[in-house]
Parts: structure tokens; sequence; C-alpha cells
């Protein structure tokens, strides 16, 4: 039949053959295909099935476990959980320092149910109390830390803090609550369900202080002041230690704030230190037999503010010894007045030579005054062989009699009257009595030296006068032409008509000026002795001296 067919018929036989066997390829993968995604979504519905159900029963799961844990943390379901529980507030409200006025319990309890349909079922019990108390913001956030840390089924379900009525100072607070204590109904019979306290944590003390710095229900609170900074002890002479005892106080703006000291170091040996009483604002250090030095004790004062603020100061405590009891030492009562001597006079004027002073020689008129060893030295009257002279110093003045050729430190009589500087007797110490009585026996002793001087004096020239007497004019002529070399002569020619008028007691005086004036060329005193007054008298009336 194939050949019996004409081209034509023979080329559209073969395209239709070719066709069909790509139909029904083309058939069969569709057929397969659909079945395949019909048996897959199938499957995929199966598999949401079961998780729905796995779901579900981990859901059953969860929740058995969670009544089971609920249950162990309910209270007992018994009627003594009840009491056992307002007990427990009991003593959480006095840990916490707070006032209580009332915990009490409401005699009916609430039933809570839960079930589907017309029959639901209890599965707990509401218990109710009401709490009263008064107390400070730190108490009252204190007992409801203590509260939340209680692993128990409880809840606060109300809450009021306000201010009591009073003065502004006063920080106390207000406190009502309403908790709720639930009970389940598969709960235990009977455990120890108070005993599930958990332990406070950093993160708890943190919250708990960024609420106290939130006082929102009085002034901010001011931080207290220790005033003590320095304390020193001296030791007693004799002995090597002293026991330090003194007390470190502090302040503060707030009238109710309580203060407690103590001590964060100290480097005070044996060291006590006691607060006796809280609400005094000090505390007592003592530290017994404490040696020469430098010590630091480092103070903490705390205030019972809210919130509360801490202050620390270091204390310095000297402990040295007791310096010696200064003695006051007389002052000396002459340096330069043992090289001073009154050499003679002519008429109201005084010669006074002090090679031991820039001063040197000075003439000193009656009422007149000089300075010498930190004195002033006037004087008072010049009367034959006798200078009276008034001594003033710091302590006092006094007037002192003289002979001429005597030392500013050898008066023969001298009297001494005090001024409103000067110490009475009786606070003058003892070391200052014997130094003046010490300086009371020397001037007594060189006043005597002097008259007995004196006596010799007098009896040499009395023998000395009928050899000299030719010689007075010469002696007298050279000692004024010593005073007055540089003068002219005509000036001497009227020295010497001067001098033979001179009483015999005058030239003594001239005399002994000649002397000392001889003594100062030497650079030390002569005392004038019997053996070698004939000498030196001699000497001087010759004008060996004077060359």
């Amino acid at each position: 039949m194939f050949k019996n067919m004409s081209p034509r018929e023979k080329k559209l036989a073969m395209l239709v053959g070719g066709l069909l066997p790509i139909a029904l390829v083309f058939w069969m993968a569709n057929s397969f295909s659909s079945y395949y995604f019909k048996l897959r979504t199938e499957k995929r519905g199966l598999m949401n099935q079961v998780q729905d159900e796995q779901e579900k029963i981990a859901q059953l799961v969860q929740a058995q476990e969670r009544r089971l844990y609920y249950a162990n943390l309910s209270a007992p379901a018994d009627e003594q959980s009840r009491r056992e529980y307002q007990n427990w507030l009991e003593r959480e409200i006095e840990n916490s320092k707070l006032r209580q006025d009332s915990v009490t319990s409401v005699s009916s309890s609430n039933p809570i149910t839960a079930g589907v349909g017309q029959r639901p079922e209890t599965v707990a019990e509401e218990f109710t109390y009401k709490v009263k108390a008064n107390g400070t913001l730190q108490q009252i956030v204190d007992f409801l830390d203590r509260f939340h840390r209680l692993d128990v089924l409880h809840r606060i379900k109300t809450i009021e803090i306000k201010k009591t009525a009073g003065r502004d100072s006063d920080r106390t607070l207000r406190l009502d609550l309403d908790i709720q204590l639930l009970r389940l109904v598969d709960a235990p019979s009977s455990r120890e369900f108070l005993e599930l306290v958990r332990e406070a944590t950093t993160d708890s003390q943190e919250k708990m202080r960024r609420i106290l710095a939130r006082d929102f229900f009085g002034p901010a609170n001011t931080p207290p002041r220790i005033t003590t900074s320095e304390e020193s002890f001296e030791i007693a002479e004799g002995r090597d230690t002293v026991n330090v005892n003194f007390s470190v106080k502090a302040n503060d703006d707030d009238p109710n704030d309580l203060l407690k000291f103590e001590v964060i170091d100290s480097n005070l040996p044996g060291i006590e230190f006691v607060q006796r009483n809280p609400e005094a604002r000090e505390a007592s250090v003592f530290a017994p037999a404490v040696i020469p030095g430098r010590y630091r004790l480092k103070v903490a004062v705390t205030d019972s503010g809210v919130p509360q603020k801490t202050v620390e100061k270091t204390v310095n405590i000297d402990v040295t010894r007791a310096r010696p009891r200064e003695t006051r030492k007389p002052e000396p009562k002459f340096l330069y007045a043992t090289t001073t001597y009154l050499i003679g006079r002519s008429g109201d004027v005084l010669f006074v030579n002090n090679k031991a002073n820039e001063n040197g020689m000075m003439h000193v008129k009656i009422g007149e005054s000089f300075k010498l060893d930190d004195s002033t030295w006037t004087v008072i009257s010049i009367e034959g062989r006798q200078v009276v002279i008034e001594r003033k110093t710091q302590s006092g003045i006094e007037r002192l009699t003289y002979r001429l050729g005597a030392t500013l430190d050898q008066p023969f009589e001298s009297s001494t009257s005090k001024t409103s500087t000067s110490l009475p007797n009786d606070a003058r110490t003892n070391d200052e009595i014997d130094s003046n009585a010490t300086q009371d026996d020397e001037v007594a002793r060189k006043r005597s030296e002097n008259e007995t001087h004196q006596k010799k004096d007098d009896d040499e020239e009395k023998s000395g006068d009928d050899d000299g007497v030719n010689d007075d004019d010469e002696l007298e002529e050279d000692e004024m032409g010593d005073d007055d070399e540089d003068d002219e002569d005509d000036d001497d020619k009227d020295d010497d008509d001067t001098e033979e008028d001179d009483t015999e007691e005058d030239k003594d005086d001239k005399l002994l000026m000649r002397f000392h004036q001889f003594t100062a060329i030497l650079g030390k005193p002569l005392v004038l002795s019997e053996s070698n007054w004939l000498l030196i008298r001699n000497l001087l009336q010759v004008g060996f001296v004077s060359s």
C-alpha cells in the first residue's frame, strides 16, 4: 500500500508516523507529572498535620511542666499556708526596718476556674493581704526587693506611697500594699515554700541605687562634712611616748540623718576607733604609747539620707617632743664698759676714754649722754673726784657713783629703779634670781677693790705732794700740750696761766688723767697699787709718758 501512494502521500504518512510517538511520549510524561505533583501535595499536607500534632504535644508537655513548676511555687494546699505567709510578710517588714501598722488577710478567697464547656474546673485560689507601714524610701525599696526575691506565686496588685504630714526635712513615707497569693489545687499539701529565696545580685543592687537616686519625695540629700583636720600632741619632758586621744567630728545639714564613722587607712599604731552613739556626730580615737612622728588617719563618714552619701578625709596627727624650757639668760651687764675710763674732768666737762669703742675720747658735760653697751649713760653731776652717772637700760635705770680713774664697770655705789617693762620678783625664774645675785656680788667686790685702791691712791698722793709740788706746773703744761698740740703758742700761754690757779685737787685729777692716757697707749689697764704709783707719778711729772 505504501508503494501505491504518491510521493506526496508518502511524505504525509511519514510525517504523521514521526509525530505520533512524540505525542504518545508527551501524554505519558504529562500523566506521570500530574500524578507526581498530586502525591507530593498529599505528602506535604500529611507532614504539616504531623508537625501540628507534634507542636500540640510539645505544648501539652510544656503546659504540664509549667503547671508542675507553678505547683512547686504555689503555697501548699492547706489552711496553714495562709498564716505562714502572713507571718513572713511581718518578718520582712521588720527586717527592712519599716514601722508596721498592720498586716491583715482577707478572709474570703477568689477561686480561679479553667476549662471548656458547661462544666469549668477550679484550678487555683487567690488570697489577698493588706499591708500598712511607714518608713523611708530606702526601707521601702529594701522591702520590695526582699518581696520579689521570694519564689512564690504572689504579686503586688496595688501600691501607694505618699509623704507623711510633717516637716520638710522628715523623710518618712506612708506605704499601703494589696498583695495577692495564688494557691494551686494540685500543689503539694505540705512543703517549706518560704525558703525559695533568690540571692541579691549586683544588678539588683544597682537598680536599687538608681531608684534611691531619684528621691522625688523630699529635698536632695546633702553630704556630711568632716570638720577635724589636724591634731598635735607633745611628749612631756622625761618621757618617750604619749597617749593620742581625740575625737573626729562631722556635721550634716540634714538634722535627721545619722552619721556612720569608719577608718579606711591609718599608720597610727594600736589605734582604737569607736563611735559609741549612732546619733552622736563624732567618734573617739585612742592610740597608746605613740613615739614622735607624723601620722595620718583616713576616715569615711556616711549619712543615712536617700541616697546615702559618703565623704572621706585624712586627719594629720603630729607627735613631737616638748621643747626644753627656755631660761632667760641675763643680759651681759658690761661689754665695752670694762675698758672705758673716767680719766679726768675740767669744770663740768668729764673726759671719757674708751679705746675699744669707735667713739674714742669723749668730752661729756653735765646733762649730756652717750651710748655704750646698749645703754644710755647720762652725766648727772661732777663733784670733786666723784661722778654720778645714770645708766638707762631696757630693764630699768641705775644711778652709779664713780671716782675719777675708775672704769664704768667699777662704781663704788649704785642704786637701781625698775621700769614698767621689768618682771616682778615673783615672775622671775630661779636662773634670773641667781644671775642677779651673782651680779650684785661682783659689783660689791669691785666696789671694795675700788675703795681700797682709792685709799691707797690718796695716801700715796699725800706722800708725793711734798716731792712733786715744784713739778706740777711742768706736768700741767705737758698735759695741756698733749690735748692741744695743734693750737697756737699764745693759746698754750693762756693755758699755763690758767693752770697756775688750779687747786691741788685739780692738779691730782689732771695727773690721774695723764695716767689713763698712758694706759690707753699701752693698750691695757693698769691697777694703781702702792708699789707702782710712785714710779708712775714721777714719770708723769717729768713728762716721760707724754713724750
